[in-house]
């Protein structure tokens, strides 16, 4: 049987007007009601459950509880257990406290949530490389902690990514190799985004085992010697073609006049495995490489030596963002303005990815180092 609330305090005045005490059968009295909660569990409804004396079976000893719904108020947790036996002005002040209460509680939830929440996320555009998922992850990392801003990574070629910053879809790029590696995209796109600085710096160019004796091969011209083609199986291992340290591999081919060279192209991780293999046989390789890279800790590598310097010299990795970022969002542009990390911190960081994972590795490298990310903010 449902009944509201006002008829329960209705029949509640009835009884206390006209203090019933007439037996019933059985010799049991009514008594007035007592209205109780519901387990915690079911916060927003109220029993009517009778009191001691109410009606119920001797034989099983179990009162019957009448549900009873409250449109009219809200109980928050464990604030009110009971109300028993109450008048029905009482019952109205508490009503009315308990809809102070919930105004209240409202309030100081919208009060300490952050005012970003309902702000769209930045979104971080990254290559599948392993020093790129590193400096993207840390960026977004810092970010979300020290703004409270929602980041997205997204993960795509570098051409995609340009075009992306191009039209808007992408805020910032953190891995963008000037002046080589990356200049055709740079010579195409450096109108349509914002240039925010420099990370770290690295190189690029063609690398060998370190146990091919640099008396046969110590410099990519060396490469036209009779019988050394033979030796690399003519194979030039890169990593994904098309990007810009595969075009200078395909100038380099052509400016050197090497004949009977091939460029393999494959992702970071097929082209290591194809190195893993060419060393665990003791084959001669060539590797399209880069650093800070986890490669040259791992196996003894040498780069050969550039004469024409088609691939140049020390590379700058920059953060690009699209036009307008810096007044959108000055205070992630000041962030990544100020962004920097130690090449040794990024080489160690990629070791110990290697083995666990980057979001560890970079969650650690943020935990021991957050002052100094927080100082970037400024």
């Amino acid at each position: 049987m449902q009944i509201s609330l006002a008829a329960a305090v209705k029949l509640k005045r009835r009884a206390a007007a006209s203090k019933i005490t007439r037996p019933l059968s059985g010799g049991r009295r009514r008594r007035s009601f007592s209205i109780t909660r519901s387990y915690p569990k079911s916060i927003n409804k109220l029993f009517v459950t009778p009191s001691r004396s109410w009606p119920y079976s001797h034989q099983d000893g179990r009162h019957d509880r009448l549900p009873l719904r409250c449109p009219n108020i809200r109980f928050c947790g464990r604030a009110i257990t009971k109300l028993h036996r109450i008048s029905g002005d009482k019952l109205m002040r508490v009503k009315k406290a308990f809809k102070v209460l919930v105004a209240v509680m409202a309030c100081s939830v919208l009060h300490v949530m952050p005012a970003s929440a309902d702000q769209p996320p930045i979104r971080i555009g990254w290559i599948n490389w392993a020093d790129a998922e590193i400096t993207a992850k840390l960026a977004a990392k810092a970010i979300e902690d020290q703004t409270g801003r929602p980041v997205k990574l997204v993960m795509a070629d570098l051409g995609i990514q340009f075009q992306a910053l191009a039209t808007k879809n992408v805020d910032v790029v953190p891995m963008v190799w000037l002046p080589g590696a990356h200049k055709s995209y740079w010579e195409k796109y450096s109108s349509q985004v914002e240039d925010l600085g420099v990370i770290y710096d690295g190189k690029i160019g063609w690398a060998i085992p370190d146990s091919i004796p640099a008396s046969e091969v110590s410099s990519i011209e060396d490469l036209n010697k009779p019988g050394i083609a033979e030796k690399f199986g003519n194979r030039i291992l890169s990593a994904e073609a098309g990007n810009g340290q595969y075009k200078l591999s395909e100038k380099a081919i052509t400016e050197y006049g090497l004949k009977g060279y091939k460029l393999l192209a494959s992702s970071e991780a097929g082209m290591l495995s194809e190195l893993a293999r060419d060393q665990s046989r003791e084959k001669w390789s060539i590797i399209n490489a880069w650093n800070p890279h986890w490669m040259f800790a791992k196996w003894k590598l040498r780069y050969l030596t550039d004469p024409k310097q088609i691939f140049g010299g020390t590379e700058h990795i920059h953060v690009v963002s699209r036009l307008g970022f810096t007044k959108d969002e000055p205070k992630v542009a000041t962030f990544l303005r100020h962004y920097t990390l130690p090449l040794s911190d990024l080489e160690a960081m990629q070791m110990e990815a290697k083995d666990s994972s980057a979001d560890k590795v970079v969650d650690a490298y943020y935990l021991k180092n957050k002052a100094r990310f927080a100082a970037m903010f400024n």
